[in-house]
């Protein structure tokens, strides 16, 4: 009885990994933006960041998935001369509605992250830890069986975040965003992409 018991979850087993599709996706950026008056340099910023996700599609619906990132910043006018932070965070996206190639996914997820800002000459570094929840509607188009290209769509969302400086203030933040103005802009859309395997 417990090898047929066995056999009949291993082949349950089976048929769930074998209808499953992982997916890898994520961002890569660097800008270095530098202000001259003639040959004085007046400012310099360089930034870097780095976003790897990974997923799992659940069901034809449903995906499971994870998201990290890295990013380091040397800004030129404020008064820290680095900040680096990471956040990692697990998301659930659901696809509520498909036309053809392209669908609306619901994506809710849970943010835990971390920033590091060391300022200029002496005094210690101010460290910052966030928790938050968000909910954002996604716009995927599927371009083959293999890629997909997904956009953020920053301009609606709700979201809820808590940051607490080490040794000292905590700010809660609850943003309920729908913001027509918006729609247009690039900067309210982020663009990704999903290779499937």
């Amino acid at each position: 009885m417990k090898k047929v018991f066995l056999l009949m979850m291993v082949a349950v087993f089976s048929v769930a990994t074998a209808s499953a599709q992982y997916y890898l996706g994520g961002s890569l950026g660097f800008s270095n933006e530098k202000t001259k008056d003639g040959d004085v340099e007046l400012s310099k910023t360089t930034e870097f960041a780095i976003a790897p996700e990974f997923g799992y599609n659940l069901t034809e619906k449903v995906d499971l998935g994870i998201s990290f990132e890295f990013s380091s910043e040397k800004p030129g006018e404020t008064g820290f001369d680095k900040t680096t932070g990471w956040n990692v965070s697990p998301y659930v996206r659901y696809n509520v509605i498909q036309f053809g190639q392209f669908s609306i996914l619901a994506k809710a997820g849970i943010l835990f992250g971390g920033k590091k800002e060391t300022p200029v000459g002496e005094g210690p570094d101010v460290k910052t830890t966030t928790l938050g929840v968000n909910i954002v509607p996604v716009l995927k188009y599927t371009l083959s069986d293999k890629f997909d290209l997904l956009a953020n769509l920053n301009f609606a969302k709700i979201d809820f975040n808590q940051t607490k400086v080490k040794d000292g203030e905590t700010t809660t933040n609850f943003g309920l965003d729908v913001n027509s103005n918006n729609v247009a802009n690039v900067g309210g859309v982020t663009i990704g992409f999903a290779f499937k395997f």
